[in-house]
């Protein structure tokens, strides 16, 4: 298109869609998303669908006031002096400075620079990311739908917006219903994430919201803004911190409540070795095991039966479960070799269990010579917080921080992905078929067709419905295993859940 520019009147250059006629590229640039907004689709618009060039703009305005830190603040002068042996970690503190009123002349950094000197000569477009840095809060996204990278469409679960999030690197790792603090920043046709971030996981969400109604309080009280998303900008690195030791709480919890700790007893064999076996062989508790047998090894099965079972009905304290009707479990092997008998099993209470029947019925046999056991509870703790140190930081642009537990990459499997699908979703139907009418204890033992039904408890169900489908999504971007519970949600009416 031809003709005058429609804002000076110089020869315009360009279309552009928000007039509908020319415009020269200087009226262009210098107006654009201050004046008018303009569309997002425009060719023009560095603030639209061409998230590539926003990027560049973005990262050269992150640079200078990474700079501007560096130079003028103490703890950036700290970096420089001693920088971190990972250059990524300089980059996250940095950003963590922005907005600290305590380290520059009682300025925001990011302040300070958009009216000094250094913030002179820059392009329109340049000042409006820096305005739009200026104007950041905290958000609690919930991620809602994945239209395709670079965005995202989310619901700011602080202030109950729905909001469309521009970030390539959160579009490509997100699962429909991650939980997410970060710091976000407004760009005309969306939002962009600022800094790091945490992922939360769903079940501490509720911790979190107690943690951010006790500092609502606490401002307050002390005359300050109560709004979360502004208050908790400003403790970001305190909340992250919480955040994790609520997690880590849980995690100890969880741990404390299993009693998975594999070990074995030992015992020497000092009576007539065969006829300890003769009397292991005629007991309905104890059942060969051929393929444990060895040369010189003979191996049993101890299950829940006969002498064994009675016992355990003698001592509750020993029962693995309330529900006993019908249950016949294992409770480890038995190897009896030519001088030693060894019993393994996977939990601490079995070993105990397991050591004093074998004294009271076969001790005069045997003699106890050790017991011998694996901390696995340690060693997944362990194996978390390792996990977390690897994977508990900022992607590329230090931007969204991982799951505090990266995931394990699959093993290879010999079976195609395709029949382990098959066979995964024939198993899952089977599952939620039985799922929609047994009592769930997380939606207080109501079914989860009555809870449905029911106002009170339907706020709940959704809840459980979305951790259900987070995980199917989590499983699916991880291994490419994609397991379809929609019929479940249209059995249940949960219509707001389906894509």
């Amino acid at each position: 298109m031809t003709g005058s520019c429609v804002v000076c009147g110089r020869k315009g250059k360009r279309v552009c869609p928000h007039h509908e006629g020319a415009i020269c590229p200087s009226c262009c640039a210098d107006r654009r998303n201050s004046e008018w907004i303009c569309p997002f689709a425009c060719p023009h618009n560095p603030f639209g669908s061409d998230y590539e060039r926003f990027s560049e703009i973005e990262g050269r305005v992150l640079g200078w006031i990474d700079g501007f830190i560096l130079e003028h603040t103490e703890p950036g002068r700290r970096i420089l002096k001693n920088p971190p042996r990972n250059p990524q970690d300089a980059v996250i503190a940095l950003r963590r400075m922005y907005f600290s009123r305590d380290i520059f002349e009682g300025q925001r950094p990011l302040d300070a620079f958009a009216a000094g000197e250094a913030a002179r000569g820059i392009s329109s477009d340049e000042r409006r990311v820096i305005d739009g840095m200026r104007k950041a809060r905290a958000a609690l996204l919930e991620i809602q739908d994945l239209p395709g990278p670079p965005f995202t469409r989310a619901k700011d679960l602080l202030r109950g917006e729905d909001l469309l999030i521009a970030d390539r690197s959160l579009s490509e790792q997100a699962s429909r219903y991650d939980c997410i603090l970060v710091a976000i920043y407004p760009v005309t046709h969306y939002v962009r994430p600022f800094g790091a971030g945490q992922t939360i996981p769903r079940q501490d969400l509720a911790a979190l919201r107690e943690l951010t109604d006790r500092l609502a309080e606490e401002a307050r009280e002390r005359g300050e803004e109560e709004d979360p998303s502004v208050f908790l900008l400003d403790r970001m690195t305190e909340v992250f911190d919480c955040v994790c030791a609520i997690a880590k709480a849980r995690m100890d919890h969880l741990m404390e409540s299993l009693d998975f700790s594999p070990g074995r007893l030992l015992f020497r064999i000092v009576g007539d070795r065969e006829k300890l076996l003769d009397a292991l062989r005629a007991r309905p508790d104890f059942e060969v095991d051929e393929q444990e047998c060895a040369p010189g090894m003979v191996a049993f099965r101890w299950l829940r039966l006969g002498p064994s079972k009675a016992f355990e009905e003698e001592h509750p304290e020993y029962r693995s479960s309330e529900d006993r009707s019908g249950f016949v479990g294992g409770l480890g092997i038995v190897r009896v070799s030519e001088t030693h008998l060894a019993a393994d099993t996977m939990k601490a209470v079995t070993r105990e269990f397991c050591g004093r029947l074998l004294e009271r019925d076969f001790g005069a046999f045997l003699r106890f010579e050790g017991e011998g056991h694996m901390d696995m509870n340690e060693r997944l703790r362990e194996s978390f917080e390792a996990a977390g140190e690897e994977g508990d930081g900022e992607d590329e642009s230090g931007r969204i921080r991982r799951p505090a537990v990266a995931p394990a990459k699959p093993a290879r499997s010999a079976i195609p992905l395709e029949i382990q699908q098959q066979i995964l979703q024939r198993h899952s139907d089977e599952h939620y078929r039985r799922f929609l009418d047994e009592p769930v204890p997380a939606i207080d033992g109501w079914t989860p067709r009555d809870a449905a039904a029911s106002p009170a408890m339907r706020p709940h169900l959704i809840e459980l419905m979305k951790e259900h489908v987070n995980g199917m999504e989590r499983r699916a971007r991880q291994e490419g295993i994609r397991i379809d519970i929609a019929w479940v949600l249209e059995e249940l009416g949960l219509t707001e859940l389906l894509r």
